[in-house]
Parts: C-alpha cells; structure tokens; sequence
C-alpha cells in the first residue's frame, strides 16, 4: 500500500516521535510504501512578525497544510492515510484536505488533546474532564495549557471550533492505544466503538540484548518531567531512603523545580540524567533494579 503518515513533532522529543519512527520503519520492513508529511514546532522560533500575527488563525485552520498536503494527495495518491498528531502548526484542517481529496483517514489517539485542550485530563493538581464533551471553555478559566489564558484559549477555541464543525467525524477509523482511551473517546462522543481499534504501541523484534549485570544500580525513572507524570511524588518516596539510589532520565517544564526539590533536602542519592537515547538508554534500564512510572494522570500508554 502507499500510505501517508502525517505528524506535528513537537519542540522537546518524546515518546510520540519514536512511536512514529517506529511504525514508519515497519511499514517499510513489510515492503509498504510511506510518504510522511510532518511540521516541527521548532518552526515557530524562526516566525516573522507576519508569521506571528496569523499563528491563531493557522492553528485553527492551517491554510498551508491545506495546500501542501492537497498538493501531496495528487501527486502520490495514497491509499490511506495515517495521521498522528496535528496540533497545532498542521491543524484540524488536514482532516478538510484529506477527506476532499478522497483518501481515507486512520488516526492514532496518542493523548487526550481531541477531548481535552491541555491534552492530559490533568490540570490545578487533579484529574479534570471538564472539556470531555465539547464545551472547552472551562480550559480558558483554569489556564489549563502552560498556566497561560492566551495558549489555553488557542487550543480551547481550535477543538471546540473543530468539535463543533464536525471536523473529527471525518475520521474514518481511530486507534487507541489502550481499552481505558477507547472507552474515553466513546465517552466523549467523538467516537462509536466499531470506528475505534485498540492497538499498542512496540517493541523492535527482536528485543535488544538484555545484558544482565550484578550487582544492579539504583532505580530509574525514564520519560518527560511535568506534573503529571508523578515524578515529585517518586522523589518524596525515596527521601527516606537515602541507601537506594535514583537516576531521573528526561527534560521537560518540571526540570528546574524538581532539581531544586533534590537541592533542598540535601538529597545526595538522586541524580538528573537530562534526555537520554539510543544505547545509552537501553544501558540505564539494562543495569536498573527497578524503573518506575509515577504517573498522577491518566498514561496513556
């Protein structure tokens, strides 16, 4: 098959990125033809101050991706295409450019941004489904996206706009990542069930070498560090056990105020790693006791 897989990277990388390498590289290995349409977010660094001034309005409407994919769809012509993230500099309007030029439209549910503007069901400390079905002012109220009203309210207007415009029903066939996410999206009614797949993400085959080594090191924990994710929570968990070590590998918004946590309390058996990768990663959880996910959402995974 020809396939088209569309993507939005992000400005700091993280496990969506891999995911889509991933299944970029398997769909080749299985002999299948991919052509990936994506935009970098580190874009926005580089805008002009006419750049700047539309940025609202194209991430509502990318009027730019309209084209170039429109461009795209006639000269490839793909059998399907596979969408993974779209916000914001791609935007819902893909959806419009795809389904004009008549290519069936899969896309893989990574987060919860298409029911909740911050994309996390998280916001002020606690779980939060305020937006869940379609009403996404209460994300301007509570600053749920960086603490800020203006981001907030982008996100907040582009899906409640897109909800309302029906946009997402575009869709023809959705993949979630786990069965709790698929029972969300029905929730939220931005799905029925026979449109929705559950499928996880992978592991490469075969699995890289496991390496045993004895004795082993501290703990790890591996992954983005934001509120969410718990990784305060796992800091006070070892600040009474000084004889177990902790190796806290990523970067993220949280970096400085948890470094300065660790500071604080004089705790001299946890040490920040920074955005580790490649074999250097497989190495830290090879020689781990134990990785730890302390995540306070809802993980997608």
């Amino acid at each position: 098959m020809r396939i088209l897989i569309l993507h939005n990277h992000y400005q700091q990388p993280g496990g969506e990125k891999v995911a889509v390498e991933a299944q970029i590289t398997l769909l080749r290995q299985r002999g299948h033809e991919v052509i990936f349409y994506a935009r970098d977010n580190t874009e926005i660094k580089r805008y002009g101050l006419w750049q700047k001034a539309i940025f609202f309005p194209e991430a509502i409407f990318s009027w730019q991706t309209y084209r170039e994919v429109k461009s795209l769809a006639i000269k490839e012509r793909p059998d399907v295409a596979h969408v993974h993230n779209v916000f914001p500099l791609i935007s819902p309007g893909v959806y419009h450019a795809l389904d004009h030029s008549g290519i069936p439209i899969v896309q893989t549910v990574h987060n919860y941004r298409f029911l909740c503007p911050n994309a996390l069901f998280y916001t002020q400390g606690e779980i939060c489904e305020r937006c869940k079905f379609g009403n996404t002012l209460p994300a301007i109220r509570r600053r749920c996206y960086r603490q800020s009203y203006l981001l907030s309210a982008l996100y907040a207007l582009s899906i409640g706009l897109h909800r309302r415009w029906r946009t997402f029903q575009l869709i023809d066939r959705w993949i979630a990542l786990t069965p709790f996410v698929a029972q969300k999206l029905v929730e939220g009614d931005l799905a029925t069930p026979e449109r929705i797949s559950v499928l996880s993400n992978f592991l490469p085959d075969p699995l890289p070498d496991a390496g045993f080594t004895e004795p082993r090191e501290p703990l790890v924990y591996l992954g983005r560090l934001s509120p969410e994710k718990g990784v305060k929570v796992l800091i006070e968990a070892v600040t009474g056990l000084p004889e177990v070590g902790l190796q806290i590998a990523g970067d993220g918004p949280q970096m400085s105020e948890l470094k300065e946590l660790v500071q604080r309390e004089g705790l001299r058996n946890i040490r920040f790693l920074g955005h580790v990768s490649g074999e250097r990663k497989w190495n830290l959880l090879r020689r781990a006791l134990a990785t730890v996910i302390p995540s306070i959402w809802y993980e997608a995974f």
